[in-house]
C-alpha cells in the first residue's frame, strides 16, 4: 500500500513537472513577444473579485436555506448583530420576511457582480491571447524574411505558409482555454474553503477519488499529446502538397496525371482527418469521466452521511449537505478546468514544436549584416580565390572552387557554362544571397561582408531568368523596392526603353492594370520586359543579368539589345549569357565548368583558342 502511494506521489510530481514545463513554454512564448506576466494583472484581478462573490454567494446560501426551512433567521440575525454592531440590524429588518428579501437581494447582487468581474476576466484574458498569437504571426513571419536564401531553397513553402496561418490559428484557438485559468485557481480555493467548512471529513474522503480521476485522464492526455504532433507533420505535409500541385498545375496537365495528384492529396487529407477525429474523440471523453468521477464523489459522500445519520453519530444539518452537494459541483468543475488547460497544451504540442522550429537558428543559414555603408561603386568587383559549397550538402561538392577573376568600374563581364557549372551561385555570391566558404569578393577594396545589405542591394539591380512579380498592379510591381516613388513618366520611358510601351497603351487601365499572381497575364517575354523595366528604373552602378533575354524570341530580344546596350554603359555589368550574340562586347567572358574557370579572355581570344567557348559559339551560329 505504501508503494503504490509513492508511486502515485512520483507519478504527480511527473506530472506536475510536464504541466509546469508546458506551461513555461507557452511563457517563454510569451516573454519573447513582449507579452510579460503584467499583462495578465488587471484578468487576475478580475478574476479574484469573481472569485470572493462566488464565496460570498455560496456562504449566504446556507444561512439563507436554512432560515427558509426553520421559517425564522433570528439567530443569524443575532450573529450579525454581534459581529457588525454598528448596524442596527433589528430596526433595519424587524421581521423574517424584510430580513429573508434582504438576504436574496445580497445573493443577487452578488451573483451579478460575480458574472460581471469574470466577463471582465475572460475578456481581458482573450486580448492577451489575441496579442499572443498576433504577435506570433508577425514573429514568424519577420523570421522567414531574415532567413538565408538557401534555407527557402531548401524548404517547401507551403509548408511555411502553414506554420504562419494554420498553426498558428490553432494554437489560438486552443489558448482561448486559458481564459478561464486565473477564475478556476481562485474559485477551486474558495470551493475547498467552503468545503472544509462544512465538513472536514467529508472533504478528506472525496480527495480519495482524485487518483483515480488523474490516472484515467492521464493516459487519454498522452494519446493526445502524440496524435497532436502527428496531426502537425500531416497537416504539414498537406500544406506542401497542395502547394506543389498548385505550382505545378501545367506539369499535371500536361502529364494527364489529376487523378494520381488527387489520390495523393486524398491521402494526406484523410490522415489528417483521421488524427483530428482521433483528437476529438479523446477530448470529448474527459468531460463524460469526470462527470462519472464526479457523480460517484456526490455517492459516496451520501454514503458517508447516510452511515452516520443512521448510527445517530453525526449531526450534520440538511441545508448544509445540499450546500456541500452544490460546492462539490462546482469544485470537480474547477478540477476538470485544470484537465481542460492540459489537454488543450497537449493538443497544441505539435503546433507549438514547428512554430518553435521556425524560432530556434538551425539550419536558417542566416546571412549576416555588415556595418559600413556602401555609398556607391567607385573602383572594381574582385573574386579573391573564392569557393562555395553547400553546408548541408552530404557528399560536399564544390560547386564554385578558387574563383579569381577582377571586373573594373564600367566593364562587362560574362559568365558561360553548362547546366550546373556554377553560374548562378556566382551571381547569388555577389548579391550576397549566400556567403563565400572560403576566399572574398571585394567591392572597390571592401570585403562585401562588411557592407550592410540594404546599401549593398541600393546599388545593384538584378534581372534573372525566373522574374518575380506580385499579384498586384504594374505600377506597384515597376517600383518595388525604390526608397523613392517614381513618376509616371520615369515608369513610361523606362517602359519604352525595355519594349513595353505600346503594351501598355493597350491595356485599358494602363499601369494599374493587375498582372495576376506571378504576372499570370503576361506572356513569358513581357515579364522579363518588366524585369528589365524594373531594373532600368533602380539606376544602380552595377548591373546583374542572370539569363535576362532568354524567355524572349528571336525578334524582341534583338528590339531590346539596343535598350540593354544603353543599360549596360557605364554601368559595371555580370551577364551570365546563354545566347552568345548577347555578349559580344563583353570585356572578359569566363568559361565555367564544374566550378572552375577554364577560359577567360574577350570573343576574339576565345575563338582562337578553340576550347568550350569556340564549341558553344559553334553550336548557336545557325541561331
Amino acid at each position: 500500500m505504501i508503494n503504490k502511494i509513492t508511486s502515485f506521489i512520483s507519478e504527480l510530481r511527473l506530472q506536475y513537472s510536464c504541466f509546469k514545463l508546458q506551461i513555461n513554454i507557452i511563457f517563454a512564448f510569451l516573454h519573447d513577444l513582449n507579452l510579460h506576466l503584467r499583462n495578465f494583472v488587471r484578468p487576475a484581478f478580475f478574476s479574484i473579485l469573481s472569485s470572493v462573490f462566488e464565496g460570498l454567494t455560496f456562504a449566504l446560501l446556507m444561512p439563507l436555506m436554512q432560515g427558509l426551512f426553520q421559517g425564522n433567521f433570528t439567530s443569524f440575525r443575532s450573529a450579525l448583530q454581534k459581529r457588525i454592531s454598528f448596524v442596527p440590524w433589528n430596526t433595519f429588518f424587524p421581521d423574517n420576511f424584510r430580513f429573508f428579501i434582504f438576504l436574496l437581494s445580497i445573493v443577487a447582487v452578488a451573483v451579478v457582480l460575480k458574472n460581471t468581474f469574470s466577463y471582465l476576466a475572460f475578456v481581458g484574458t482573450s486580448l492577451n491571447v489575441r496579442k499572443f498569437c498576433n504577435a506570433l504571426r508577425k514573429r514568424i513571419y519577420e523570421r522567414y524574411l531574415s532567413f538565408g536564401k538557401l534555407f527557402f531553397d531548401k524548404t517547401n513553402p507551403g509548408a511555411l505558409q502553414q506554420v504562419l496561418i494554420g498553426q498558428t490559428s490553432l494554437i489560438a484557438g486552443e489558448l482561448t482555454q486559458f481564459q478561464s485559468i486565473f477564475t478556476t485557481i481562485f474559485n477551486g480555493i474558495i470551493y475547498l474553503i467552503i468545503m472544509f467548512y462544512i465538513s472536514i471529513k467529508l472533504t478528506l474522503g472525496i480527495f480519495l477519488l482524485f487518483p483515480l480521476l488523474y490516472f484515467s485522464l492521464k493516459a487519454l492526455i498522452h494519446h493526445i499529446r502524440h496524435g497532436s504532433q502527428e496531426y502537425a507533420k500531416y497537416y504539414t505535409n498537406l500544406g506542401r502538397k497542395i502547394s506543389n500541385a498548385l505550382q505545378c498545375v501545367p506539369l499535371i496537365k500536361a502529364c494527364s496525371s489529376e487523378q494520381k495528384e488527387k489520390e495523393w492529396f486524398d491521402y494526406s487529407s484523410d490522415r489528417v482527418q483521421e488524427y483530428e477525429y482521433a483528437i476529438d474523440a479523446k477530448r470529448s471523453l474527459i468531460t463524460p469521466l469526470q462527470e462519472t468521477i464526479m457523480l460517484l464523489s456526490i455517492l459516496l459522500v451520501l454514503a458517508i452521511v447516510s452511515s452516520f445519520i443512521f448510527s445517530g453519530k453525526t449531526s450534520f444539518k440538511a441545508t448544509n449537505i445540499i450546500i456541500f452537494f452544490l460546492v462539490l459541483r462546482r469544485a470537480m468543475n474547477a478540477f476538470g478546468a485544470f484537465n481542460q488547460i492540459q489537454t488543450s497544451l497537449s493538443a497544441i504540442s505539435g503546433s507549438i514544436g514547428q512554430v518553435r522550429s521556425v524560432l530556434d537558428d538551425h539550419g536558417k543559414y542566416f546571412i549576416k549584416d555588415g556595418s559600413k555603408l556602401f555609398t556607391g561603386h567607385q573602383q572594381n568587383i574582385v573574386f579573391e580565390n573564392v569557393s562555395f559549397q553547400y553546408p548541408s550538402d552530404e557528399k560536399r561538392k564544390i560547386v564554385l572552387e578558387n574563383i579569381d577573376l577582377t571586373v573594373g568600374k564600367g566593364e562587362m563581364l560574362a559568365v558561360v557554362g553548362g547546366s550546373g557549372s556554377g553560374k548562378s551561385t556566382l551571381i547569388s555570391l555577389l548579391m550576397r544571397f549566400y556567403d563565400p566558404t572560403s576566399g572574398r569578393i571585394l567591392l572597390d577594396g571592401t570585403d562585401i561582408r562588411e557592407y550592410t545589405l540594404e546599401s549593398l542591394h541600393e546599388h545593384m539591380a538584378l534581372v534573372s531568368q525566373e522574374t518575380y512579380l506580385f499579384n498586384a498592379p504594374l505600377r506597384v510591381n515597376l517600383a518595388y523596392g525604390l526608397k523613392v516613388q517614381p513618376s509616371t513618366d520615369e515608369m513610361m520611358h523606362a517602359l519604352q526603353q525595355a519594349r513595353l510601351e505600346n503594351f501598355i497603351k493597350t491595356l485599358p487601365q494602363g499601369l494599374e492594370t493587375e498582372i495576376g499572381d506571378r504576372g499570370v497575364n503576361l506572356s513569358g517575354g513581357e515579364r522579363q520586359r518588366l524585369a528589365i523595366a524594373r531594373a532600368l528604373l533602380r539606376k544602380s552602378e552595377i548591373l546583374i543579368l542572370d539569363e535576362a533575354t532568354s524567355a524572349l524570341d528571336s525578334t524582341t530580344e534583338s528590339m531590346i539589345q539596343s535598350s540593354l546596350q544603353e543599360l549596360i554603359i557605364g554601368r559595371t555589368s555580370i551577364v551570365v549569357a546563354h545566347r552568345l550574340s548577347t555578349i559580344r562586347h563583353a570585356n572578359l567572358i569566363i568559361v565555367l565548368e564544374q566550378g572552375k574557370i577554364v577560359e577567360q579572355g574577350n570573343v576574339d581570344q576565345l575563338l582562337q583558342q578553340k576550347g568550350k567557348f569556340f564549341e558553344y559559339w559553334e553550336k548557336q551560329r545557325f541561331f
